[in-house]
């Protein structure tokens, strides 16, 4: 390898600053779908609503955190967290609207690691993985990215 590691940092998601007519929008489905609940007698359900939607609107206001990440010879580390080459299997780098690194790894509890690049050169972090791991096309699941819309 040319390089022994490469370094930067990221937020740990998108902004997720929302404009006031997500929070409407939110408002309005919420308080449809507890009306909803409501009319077919199920109270609880409701109540769940209610609170989930107020959860992810309070949840949406707070600021993404920066995390440092980096390759290096070892793995992937991601602030204090290392992931070995031996417990991934595959990488990709995602181009598109932003631009990140998907990793396939063996453990069957978190099967895939989605790091941001930030500003990071996408070919040199491309080179530097393709030294180590396989480069498999893979794409976000539609669950991670409503999750990544909501702000999480």
């Amino acid at each position: 390898m040319e390089q022994d590691f490469i370094r930067w940092n990221a937020y740990e998601n998108n902004d997720p600053s929302h404009p006031d007519d997500w929070y409407w929008a939110l408002a309005i489905l919420s308080v449809a779908f507890a009306l909803t609940a409501i009319i077919l007698g199920n109270m609880i359900f409701a109540v769940l609503i209610i609170v989930s939607a107020f959860s992810i609107a309070l949840h949406s206001k707070k600021a993404p955190d920066i995390y440092e990440f980096e390759l290096n010879t070892k793995g992937v580390r991601i602030n204090d967290k290392m992931y070995p080459y031996q417990t991934l299997e595959a990488f990709w780098v995602e181009e598109e609207f932003n631009p990140q690194i998907i990793l396939r790894s063996t453990k069957k509890l978190m099967p895939y690691i989605f790091i941001p690049l930030g500003d990071e050169d996408i070919n040199l972090v491309r080179n530097y993985l393709v030294q180590v791991l396989d480069e498999e096309p893979m794409r976000e699941s539609l669950l991670h990215k409503i999750a990544e819309f909501l702000g999480f």
